[in-house]
């Protein structure tokens, strides 16, 4: 099988109620408030459907139609008009419209997928999370409400798409929500997502490692030192570059404003909001990751924006992957080695913090509609039968059967190797219900679902599930952070001398409008809250 980049696993989250009201407001320092109690949730999951096709069968007054449907990728597929045609020969009967895929990878998403949008090129659906352009496209008006009964279509998503809403639950959808309209629909899937480490099993047995003793970045220290003098000089035990942090962003498109991850001492969370490079724990990160970088620990190109992991970590030339976001252990060194094509690559996953449900997990993966849809009502009733409709949502997921997989039983399916439908798209966590899709042989368990969905229940939520940051007023300040943030690549790869370079980065953060833009995300949030 070709390389193929796993994308990043970014977990939804279900959430049921906001924080509670009345609680101190938070301060924008590094000083610790101790204040409100965490959030709770009242609604359990959804339950997941049998991986039957649900819809009925296309009326006839429908007209022909072609949705254009944005799809993020790990690469460009040469072939993807026998993955439409597989797919369209399921949807026509059904809602009489063919699916026309439009390919943007994570180095071309904006060019591929939103400038075309704002250009006012036709697109009926597209990729979207809190982690990945959700907020700035609601700011930027090219996505459309869909549950608003006053906006120009009405509430598509209880109109068209009633499946999907029974089989996501109130909770998940009201968890997208911004003032109370829903912009995306959220896939069906794991609910928290924990850092932890990926390591390479291969090295961690020839080298006698007790893995589950090393829970943090200093624990790595000695193991990083006996591998580099066994693996020779141009070995480098650290994947790429990571950051472990007690922190989560809190605010989306803005990277740096942060809240505790972690319980304060008496148990309550910090409610504080935190500028993250003027935090202590980031400094002394980066003096670390200069240590281990002056010490060959990391791969020197990492700095590069051209530099990509993958062929290294396909390959199995690494020891650990420090900072890996993990739906549970195992599932997703399974499907990183099923990912690589290399059947010498053995991996193993250890969680390294507490699970919590935030706010990032509720969006982490949602399909919205643009503005630019000439049928948004075709658009969703196709997200409809992603969510009902076994078939359909696997073939999404695997391809044709016979070239790109074999099917091995009912709701298995055997990866081809060679030819891999699997291996292009960034993964099955952005297709609809993913606990209706078939499992990958080889790859996932039998009870795969059950394991994410009990994990997932695992984790608490933080006391700011539910709060979304509304980029427009401080919008150019934004804009101007991000491009400072270009040079956070240097500092995090240990490339630059943090004491002479990370003070220059926060002073370009603050020249740029980082006060500006904190501040607003504490009066934001403080609205929220109800203060």
């Amino acid at each position: 099988m070709k390389n193929r980049i796993f994308a990043i696993l970014i977990a939804c989250a279900l959430i049921a109620s906001l924080a509670a009201c009345g609680s101190p407001a938070p301060a924008a320092t590094t000083q610790a408030a101790t204040t409100a109690a965490p959030a709770t949730t009242t609604a359990a999951p959804a339950t997941t459907a049998a991986p039957t096709t649900t819809a009925a069968p296309a009326e006839p007054e429908l007209p022909p139609y072609e949705i254009v449907y944005c799809l993020l990728s790990n690469e460009v597929y040469s072939d993807i008009a026998v993955v439409e045609e597989a797919i369209n020969a399921l949807t026509v009967p059904l809602i009489n419209a063919t699916v026309k895929f439009r390919q943007g990878t994570w180095s071309d998403w904006e060019e591929r997928a939103l400038l075309p949008i704002q250009a006012g090129e036709k697109t009926d659906l597209v990729f979207t999370a809190d982690w990945y352009h959700y907020m700035r496209s609601i700011t930027q008006n090219i996505i459309i409400p869909l549950d608003d009964p006053n906006s120009q279509y009405g509430d598509l998503l209880n109109t068209y798409a009633p499946d999907a809403v029974r089989l996501l639950g109130d909770a998940f959808i009201k968890g997208v929500q911004v003032d109370g309209i829903a912009y995306g629909v959220p896939t069906n899937k794991e609910l928290t997502v924990p850092r932890g480490m990926q390591w390479n099993e291969t090295l961690v047995e020839k080298y006698n490692i007790d893995i589950d003793s090393i829970m943090t970045d200093r624990d790595l220290d000695e193991v990083f030192a006996i591998v580099k003098e066994g693996e020779g000089r141009d070995f480098y035990p650290l994947l790429g570059y990571g950051w472990m942090n007690p922190y989560f962003n809190v605010a989306g498109g803005v990277s740096e404003a942060v809240m505790r991850n972690d319980r304060l001492a008496d148990g309550k969370d910090d409610m504080t909001i935190y500028w993250l490079p003027e935090t202590p724990e980031y400094a002394a990160h980066l003096d670390h990751f200069r240590e281990w970088n002056l010490l060959g620990y990391i791969n020197p190109d990492a700095a590069l924006t051209t530099y990509r992991d993958t062929e290294d970590r396909f390959a199995g030339r690494f020891l650990v992957n420090s900072g890996k976001a993990l739906t549970y252990e195992g599932n997703d060194a399974a499907e990183m080695m099923a990912a690589s094509g290399n059947p010498e690559l053995r991996l193993v996953d250890r969680v390294r913090e507490e699970s919590r449900q935030i706010t990032t997990h509720a969006g982490g993966s949602m399909m919205s509609i643009p503005i630019t849809s000439q049928d948004p009502v075709r658009a969703m009733m196709l997200l409809n039968l992603m969510h009902s409709d076994a078939n359909l949502i696997s073939t999404m997921v695997f391809g044709v059967e016979g070239r790109h997989f074999t099917k091995v039983s009912a709701n298995v399916a055997r990866v081809n190797d060679d030819d891999s439908w699997y291996g292009v798209h960034a993964g099955p966590w952005i297709f609809g219900n993913q606990y209706i899709q078939w499992t990958a042989d080889g790859i996932d368990t039998t009870d795969k679902y059950d394991l994410l969905r009990a994990f997932s229940q695992s984790g608490d939520p933080h006391v700011s599930l539910g709060f979304r940051f509304i980029l427009e007023p401080v919008e150019n300040e934004v804009a101007a952070i991000a491009s400072v943030r270009t040079a956070e690549r240097s500092l995090l790869s240990g490339s630059v001398d943090p004491k002479v370079e990370l003070p220059k980065y926060i002073q370009a953060m603050k020249d740029a409008g980082a006060e500006k833009v904190l501040l607003e995300v504490v009066n934001q949030f403080n609205k929220w809250l109800g203060n």
